[in-house]
């Protein structure tokens, strides 16, 4: 009986000295490569399956706008240059210009471009492929969002009617 544990156990390799160390998650996944300068490589837009909604990122000024699909009305791309896209939505119209951004209308029209980010020489490292779309800037019209100032009342004298 003693054989059969002894046979299952070295079969299964329980009670053996030389355990072998498990791969460390080091071990797993490659070093990144770190770039010399600190910035990360420039993409003018980023895609993503299930996207409600696009974020217009504007480097001057630094702001982020976030437009949902289901407002978007209308876009122009001129061809077959592709350096200008007009995106219209029912809250703001937006220009965008710089090179090959047909695939950036192309993201839109399937609803699945989630970023589109302007080039910044501060931010990011200069693009070394010339056929990848590059937004050079970005303009986004929207109404003021202010509020409409109420006129103020101006209390009547008393004994005066209206």
């Amino acid at each position: 009986m003693s054989d059969d544990i002894d046979e299952i156990a070295k079969l299964w390799g329980i009670g053996e000295a030389e355990a072998k160390p498990s791969a460390t998650i080091h071990e797993l996944k490659p070093p990144k490569k770190e770039q010399p300068t600190g910035k990360p490589p420039y993409a003018a837009f980023t895609n993503k399956d299930k996207v409600y909604a696009f974020t217009i990122v504007s480097q001057s000024p630094r702001l982020e706008y976030s437009f949902f699909y289901q407002n978007l009305l209308q876009l122009v791309v001129n061809a077959p240059e592709a350096d200008f896209l007009s995106v219209m939505t029912s809250s703001a119209v937006i220009r965008l210009s710089g090179r090959n951004l047909k695939p950036i209308a192309t993201a839109l029209k399937l609803r699945t471009c989630d970023t589109i980010t302007q080039y910044s020489p501060e931010l990011f490292l200069a693009p070394t492929d010339t056929t990848a779309p590059f937004v050079e800037t970005v303009q986004v019209t929207t109404p003021d969002p202010q509020p409409v100032k109420k006129p103020e009342r101006i209390a009547k004298p008393e004994g005066q009617e209206a």
